[in-house]
């Protein structure tokens, strides 16, 4: 069975009712679809401390091999929304403020993805890792492993949202950017199958490729001026 292809559909499953969602919401009156996201993100995801651990990780082993993001605009991003709950330091809390909702919705989702590659990472490390001491911190990271873990079913549950949303097919860098790791986090889970580029991995980068050719991202940005006159 190709378990890789049934994640993918559960990722582009659109059969459940699509909601339409604002980029503004100046009076925080969000629907009910972006609240029950939100809570189920509070609910799941780790403390703020891991959630550091899991990203310092992330960014020096397997960001320099998977460069697709600009990180100071999505930890810009992250951090103006998601903060630790002050009362529960195993909780935290995500504030999507009034404007510009669909990145941060989206930016959230890639942040989730992140947190289970590093996650999928980290196991195979210390898998292979023989030694019979450790260091304090990776001490700490075994801990966060064992207590702290980021579901499948959290991670699926965020795709699915995103298609619930109406916001697979926003034609902007953030989505092909969530393309190119769902595709890595297909090939890397270890309860996949695909560690060769098959029909279903294929069709995530075909996705992609044609995403980024709807927003020219494959011009050379040098050959076109940019406005530098804000009055414009």
């Amino acid at each position: 069975q190709n378990h890789a292809t049934d994640h993918l559909c559960q990722i582009l499953d659109t059969s459940e009712d699509v909601h339409s969602v604002e980029d503004s919401y100046p009076n925080l009156n969000y629907p009910k679809v972006i609240t029950d996201f939100i809570q189920t993100l509070e609910n799941r995801l780790p403390s703020f401390s891991s959630i550091r651990r899991y990203m310092k990780h992330f960014y020096e082993k397997l960001y320099p091999l998977y460069p697709y993001i600009e990180v100071s605009l999505f930890e810009d991003c992250i951090s103006t929304i998601l903060h630790p709950d002050p009362e529960n330091d195993s909780k935290v809390i995500i504030g999507l403020g009034r404007h510009q909702i669909k990145e941060k919705i989206q930016n959230l989702i890639m942040l989730v993805m992140f947190l289970k590659i590093s996650e999928v990472s980290l196991e195979l490390t210390f898998l292979r890792d023989c030694r019979s001491t450790y260091s304090d911190y990776d001490a700490l990271l075994l801990q966060m492993l064992e207590q702290e873990p980021i579901t499948s079913e959290l991670v699926y549950f965020s795709f699915t949202r995103l298609g619930s949303m109406n916001m697979l097919q926003l034609a902007n860098e953030i989505t092909v950017c969530y393309y190119l790791y769902v595709w890595f986090l297909l090939v890397i889970m270890p309860e996949q199958t695909d560690f060769i580029i098959d029909q279903t991995t294929a069709t995530v980068l075909m996705v992609a490729s044609s995403l980024a050719n709807d927003i020219g991202i494959y011009k050379d940005p040098s050959e076109y001026g940019q406005y530098t006159n804000m009055n414009i």
